[in-house]
Order: C-alpha cells, then structure tokens, then sequence
C-alpha cells in the first residue's frame, strides 16, 4: 500500500490521541473491495482491545519524522489468517450473522480492511472561512473470524458493555440465545493514523 504524507503535519494525532479517539467512536465503517475492484463499506458497531505491540505509523514527534512497527505487506495472509502477527496496538472486533453477506464474502476472499472513524464533528465558522471540527482515527489490517468461543463471547460481552451497561444483568441469557447463529471478527491493526482539527479543550 502507497503511503502518503499528511498534507497539514500539525493535524496528525499522537498515538495515544488516535487510540482515544478509536475506542470513543459510536460506529466504524468497514471499507473492503468486491471481486471487481468496486468499494464496499459497512458501518459497525465494535469494540477495541489494546495490545502490547507496536504499530506503523508515519507521525511527526517534535520535527523528527518516525515510522515504527511492521508494515501490511511484512504480514502473509497465511499468518494473518491464522492471528499468528506480531501483537498489534490495538485489535477491533465487531460481530456478524454466521450464514453470509457482501461483507463476509468480500472479508474471505481478501482479508486487507481499512476502518474508519469520526468524532467530535461540529461545523464551524473560523478565520472568514466555513470549517468543521472533528477528529478520525483510520486503522489498516487485516480481519479474520475469531474461532476460540472463550474469545467470541469476551468479545461479545464488551460490545454489550459498551453500548448498554444498563443492560449488564441480562447479556448472559442474550448471548446464550443468538451464540449459535453469531460470528466475531477481529481486525488485527497493522497500521494507525489519526487526524484532528479545532478540537475543543477536553
């Protein structure tokens, strides 16, 4: 995959920064290709794991330019299939129906995704021009079906978490009862970036 030098260098987030913003988005869109070549993105609900890896990411530290971690193109599908990468920064996980679909179909025949999100996103009028506020995360890997049950329903369990805690007495019974026709799947994160511009002081 091409790389290309953000444009603004005082937009790109730190890591951390771009972590935060990953874990804080409401919904990811998937993006994948057809057969054909033609785009495909799905917006998911989700849930990010951190890792003890490193990542490749083009960043600027003080005016030092960096680049660590592995790139998508060290990684064979064969490992990526099997998990058995470097451990990333971050894993996302999001959950499907088991049976089939245009995103599963199009994640088996290639495993690359990119997934992207977007928050704090207010428009604004600044310095005589129409703007907005806002702050993206985009992660680049690889996705593959998680097979190990304990993982599938942990994975499930924090994705209930994250979206109705209020919830939390009934998320046994609820996963008990769709587990059979549920898939999980993992986007191990090969690569982060994350942009921000006009952010409010939090």
């Amino acid at each position: 995959m091409k790389h290309y030098k953000m444009r603004i260098a005082e937009r790109e987030l730190s890591l951390e920064d771009t972590l935060e913003v990953l874990e804080e988005g409401q919904f990811i869109t998937v993006a994948t290709v057809d057969e054909d070549g033609m785009p495909y993105c799905t917006p998911l609900s989700y849930v990010v794991e951190r890792g003890n890896g490193s990542v490749e990411r083009r960043g600027v530290v003080g005016n030092k330019s960096v680049q660590t971690g592995v790139t998508p193109d060290d990684i064979t599908v064969e490992e990526a299939d099997k998990g058995n990468v470097a451990d990333p920064v971050c894993r996302i996980y999001v959950h499907t129906t088991n049976t089939y679909g245009h995103k599963i179909d199009d994640w088996k025949r290639d495993a690359r995704v990119c997934g992207t999100v977007a928050n704090e996103v207010e428009p604004c009028y600044e310095e005589t021009f129409f703007t907005s506020r806002f702050a993206t995360a985009m992660a680049f890997g690889r996705i593959r079906r998680v097979d190990d049950p304990v993982a599938v329903r942990k994975a499930l369990v924090a994705l209930c978490m994250k979206y109705m805690p209020s919830e939390k007495a009934e998320i046994g019974g609820a996963i008990q009862r769709e587990f059979d026709i549920t898939d999980v799947w993992c986007i191990d994160v090969e690569m982060l970036t994350g942009k921000g511009g006009r952010r409010k002081q939090r």
